[in-house]
């Protein structure tokens, strides 16, 4: 029995021996493995990667905070289409740089005013960011960008058409212009055309039934429904229409109310005839992109509330 006891004891002693051993190896491994990796990896730094860390580090800090901008806005119940430009921090709006007068005017100096510019800084105070115009040379490439994602909203004349609304979607009007006609009075006498109905029988079966449009509008499209019959031809100035028509090589155009009365006071002439066309108007909307259900909402809720109206008297 005291044999035993003293056996026990020896092989206790080793045990414990090795034990203390493995630990100290483990830990003295731990030690060299990972400090030399970390001196290793701060000694191949050269200045520039330095620098090179500090602007990620900025640069994913920066992101972070823009995230964390738009996590913010998300978390007040704001919906992402608007919490999107509030974390932008400004309103694109397209606006194109052909002159409409009273809703917008290009001026000397490349600024812009009118009746939709202070609209369209009343919606960027309203949710409280910058207002930034986006030039387009017509109509058709502010929808072009404000699909593209290229403008936030269109605010400048835009006429709602079916082919328009393939790719966006409109406001509640906010203006509502009756669609006009300006003739060559002698043409149209040769034909005998008097009123809409014999004017449609005129184009049809008239020599000359062309209609000379600005291209990039609304009536590019709408004239074949209006008159199916007429030939179509685009040109991008007025100057140039204006000259169609004078020079007899046109019988007319067709725009809105306020265009026409604008040419009209422009060139004075007894050759010009003005027809508005009745039941045709060109209701003037807001384009909002097909996916901003609550900014279209946003544009609705301010054009009632506020009373926004522009009509052919201002």
């Amino acid at each position: 029995m005291i044999r035993c006891d003293k056996t026990w004891n020896i092989h206790r002693v080793m045990v414990v021996n090795i034990i203390n051993k493995l630990l100290t190896f483990v830990c003295f491994s731990m030690v060299c493995c990972v400090q030399p990796y970390s001196e290793t990896t701060q000694a191949s730094q050269s200045p520039d990667s330095n620098n090179a860390n500090n602007e990620s580090s900025a640069s994913k800090s920066q992101t972070n905070e823009t995230g964390d901008n738009l996590s913010a806005a998300i978390d007040q119940d704001i919906a992402p289409d608007i919490a999107m430009i509030l974390q932008n921090g400004v309103l694109r709006v397209g606006m194109c740089t052909i002159d409409q007068p009273p809703f917008h005017v290009k001026n000397a100096d490349g600024s812009f005013s009118g009746f939709d510019v202070n609209f369209a800084q009343n919606l960027a105070s309203a949710l409280k960011v910058r207002l930034i115009i986006v030039e387009a040379s017509d109509w058709d490439h502010t929808v072009e960008s404000l699909y593209k994602g290229e403008t936030d909203l269109i605010v400048s004349n835009l006429t709602s058409t079916p082919d328009r609304a393939t790719k966006i979607c409109f406001s509640i009007p906010y203006a509502k212009i009756r669609q006009c006609m300006l003739l060559n009075r002698v043409l149209l006498a040769r034909a005998g055309g008097h009123g809409l109905l014999t004017l449609r029988q005129v184009l049809s079966q008239s020599t000359n039934r062309r209609l000379v449009i600005q291209e990039g509008t609304a009536y590019v499209t709408s004239v074949s429904t209006t008159f199916p019959d007429a030939e179509i031809q685009t040109t991008k100035f007025w100057e140039d229409i204006m000259k169609q028509i004078l020079s007899k090589e046109s019988i007319g155009t067709i725009s809105d109310e306020l265009e026409i009365k604008q040419q009209l006071r422009r060139v004075h002439t007894m050759e010009l005839l003005s027809v508005i066309l009745k039941d045709k108007f060109d209701r003037i909307v807001v384009g909002v992109p097909r996916n901003s259900t609550q900014l279209l909402h946003f544009v609705n809720t301010f054009i009632e509330t506020n009373g926004v109206s522009c009509s052919v008297e201002d």
